[in-house]
């Protein structure tokens, strides 16, 4: 009886978790379907400028980073605001620089990631008739489609916090009822087709708020156990004494 118990409750898990990778896999499709969807033309304005501020920014030494008079990777070096945080900036500029590389190693990447639709090489003809493939992105002016990508995985990581939120708030069914919601809700589709910095700021904003969860639950089964040990320790001071 009890190896059947155990049994089912295994089962249960698995299926539990398997639903959860499907979900996830589900959220990242429909995020990254149909990324190339302006075909290179920087239509959204937003995104242009980041597509501009990522080509006018540099790698340097990273003493000199903290001299923001100075520093190539400061964004008002080279356009009058910049009202977003750089770590999209950073990691995009970064992401994108190594998938541009002519390296068999990234380029076989980039060609598994783009055998399953997510659009990152393109066929041309050359002025002469010749087609060629070449990819659809790079580290410059090009960038939107690896900050697309990059916002289409953080996006399906907040799906993934969400559940993982509603676990620790509620139940299991409430952390996938609320994560398969946000899968499948527009307008977190909708910004993970752009390069900005909207998926970011929603995903780590989840996550501290999952932290601030856990830390609250772990400090307070904490207090709870110095309160019994406590007790128990002047209960048995009032034996003796």
């Amino acid at each position: 009886m009890a190896d059947f118990t155990s049994s089912a409750v295994r089962k249960r898990q698995s299926l539990r978790r398997l639903g959860l990778i499907v979900l996830l896999i589900l959220a990242f499709i429909l995020r990254v379907w149909n990324l190339d969807w302006d075909e290179g033309t920087h239509q959204h304005p937003d995104e242009r400028y980041w597509s501009m501020v990522t080509s006018d920014i540099s790698w340097e030494d990273p003493v000199t980073y903290f001299d923001t008079g100075k520093s190539k990777l400061n964004p008002y070096q080279y356009q009058d605001t910049w009202v977003y945080g750089t770590l999209p900036l950073f990691a995009t500029k970064a992401a994108a620089e190594f998938f541009e590389a002519d390296f068999f190693l990234v380029d076989g990447i980039v060609s598994v990631v783009d055998s399953v639709g997510i659009n990152l090489i393109e066929d041309r003809v050359s002025l002469t008739g010749e087609s060629f493939s070449t990819k659809t992105f790079n580290s410059g002016y090009e960038v939107q489609n690896i900050g697309r990508l990059l916002a289409a995985l953080i996006d399906t990581g907040t799906v993934l916090l969400t559940y993982l939120l509603g676990r620790a708030l509620f139940t299991r069914a409430a952390g996938f009822t609320a994560s398969t919601l946000l899968a499948f809700t527009p307008l977190h589709i909708q910004y993970s087709h752009f390069h900005g910095a909207e998926p970011w700021l929603t995903f780590f904003t989840t996550a501290a708020v999952l932290f601030s969860v856990l830390f609250y639950k772990r400090s307070e089964r904490f207090s709870s156990k110095v309160f019994a040990h406590n007790t128990g320790a002047l209960r048995h001071a009032i034996v003796i004494g």
